[in-house]
């Protein structure tokens, strides 16, 4: 072994060793960062960033320490709050608060309340001043909360992003949950989607696992079916929405189509055939057949063409079968019941 990597006394140190070297170096870059927002400050409001050739001290704060424009502001905020805060100020020059404690307190602190403040952060984390900070603002409090046991119960916004494919598929699970839960808990008015995230949380969380998922059933006539279409000849994948059909991964169709989804296939002469080679062979074409049915309506996106209804759907005629229209795919559209009643009584009119 060499001499180099046998580890001496002079090279170990104890762990008090590294902490007290810490807090050094935490007070040296508190001190820092007091001196650079106050500098900012000057520039900001002598406007002498112009004399530095600068159009504005965001660019001058950009250019020279990277910060982005809120960043800037915030540390302009916080230099002229500290003007008048000078326990906080200390506090901080010190190293016995944070920057991050120190930004929200700035938010609530006035001169006779500060060491309230100042007292009640230490040992709370970022997150818990933050929360504390906001429960004050908007409960119009200029103190912490006497004995609080946690944080406040705040409001918080969750964000995620989602694919256009799988926001259809949210929004039509949120709206048959929502519809379920205003029927089976007598809500005069539809639930919101916060309702409805709640719900299901609840629900996932007060039962167990076993049989079919949470007791449910599927049944024929469901508004909220999402359709998928693989064409054969080029490949491709699209799922049905109301803003046209929308281009996915064909594995997405294909892992649908390989659980307990409902299976139609159109072969392309279906859909170009007119019927108009039988038509010499008889007058009067048949009646649509329960597999010919099923085809318009998934090819229709399982909904009204007319008016976008989901439910009671029918297939119906474009040119009457009386009239020789025949009885294939190109000749059918899916109605509603209403489409269809208002379809039928333009025929009789005409």
């Amino acid at each position: 072994m060499e001499a180099s990597t046998v580890p001496t006394n002079e090279t170990i140190v104890s762990a008090e060793d590294i902490h007290r070297d810490n807090l050094t170096a935490f007070r040296v870059g508190n001190k820092a960062r007091f001196l650079l927002n106050r500098g900012l400050l000057a520039l900001y409001e002598t406007r002498l960033y112009l004399a530095l050739e600068f159009p504005s001290i965001v660019k001058y704060a950009d250019v020279n320490f990277g910060f982005s424009g809120s960043q800037t502001y915030e540390s302009l905020r916080v230099a002229d709050a500290l003007r008048t805060l000078p326990r906080l100020t200390q506090a901080f020059q010190e190293g016995k608060t944070f920057w991050s404690a120190v930004r929200e307190i700035t938010k609530i602190a006035k001169p006779g309340t500060e060491e309230t403040w100042i007292n009640w952060a230490v040992g709370k984390t970022c997150r818990q001043i933050t929360y504390e900070v906001q429960d004050a603002l908007r409960n119009d409090r200029d103190l912490p909360r006497k004995r609080s046991g946690g944080i406040p119960n705040l409001g918080v916004t969750i964000l995620f992003g989602v694919t256009l494919e799988e926001r259809e598929i949210v929004e039509r699970a949120f709206a048959k949950v929502a519809e379920e839960m205003k029927k089976r808990l007598g809500l005069e008015e539809r639930p919101s989607l916060k309702d409805v995230l709640l719900y299901l949380a609840h629900l996932i969380l007060e039962t167990a696992p076993g049989g079919t998922p949470l007791g449910r059933t599927e049944r024929e006539e469901n508004p909220h079916h999402l359709v998928y279409r693989i064409c054969q000849e080029c490949d491709r994948a699209h799922l049905m929405t109301r803003d046209g059909d929308l281009e996915v991964p064909r594995e997405h169709a294909e892992r649908v189509a390989d659980g307990q989804a409902e299976k139609v296939t159109i072969t392309p002469e279906e859909e170009k055939d007119t019927g108009e080679a039988e038509a010499k062979e008889r007058r009067i074409d048949r009646k649509t057949t329960k597999s010919l049915r099923k085809k318009a309506i998934h090819r229709d996106g399982v909904a009204c063409k007319n008016c976008g209804a989901k439910l009671g759907l029918q297939v119906d005629h474009r040119k009457e079968r009386a009239k020789g229209g025949r009885t294939k795919l190109r000749n059918l559209d899916t109605l509603c019941d209403l489409c269809r009643i208002r379809h039928n009584a333009i025929g009789v009119m005409r």
